[in-house]
């Protein structure tokens, strides 16, 4: 499993589906991981050009906003 002990990934991908079968699947994904978490629709593109992050201004929300930051240098993006 990947998320087993000694695996702490800096980013988890997972795709969403609307299957039932699959929302359960990546609920539990969710529940289990302490990583951050990208969720990618099935018609989702392949390029990334704009990240929203909203913001409620809560310690958690800035520290998402930080990432997101990251996240689109990284991409190359502004």
């Amino acid at each position: 499993c990947l998320l087993r002990a000694g695996n702490h990934p800096d980013l988890v991908v997972i795709g969403r589906s609307d299957e039932e079968r699959h929302v359960i699947k990546a609920k539990n994904v969710i529940r289990q991981i302490n990583s951050d978490l990208l969720v990618l629709p099935e018609e989702a593109p392949t390029h990334i050009r704009k990240i929203l992050v909203p913001i409620d201004f809560s310690e958690n929300s800035i520290q998402a906003l930080k990432k997101a930051m990251k996240l689109a240098d990284a991409l190359g993006n502004k």
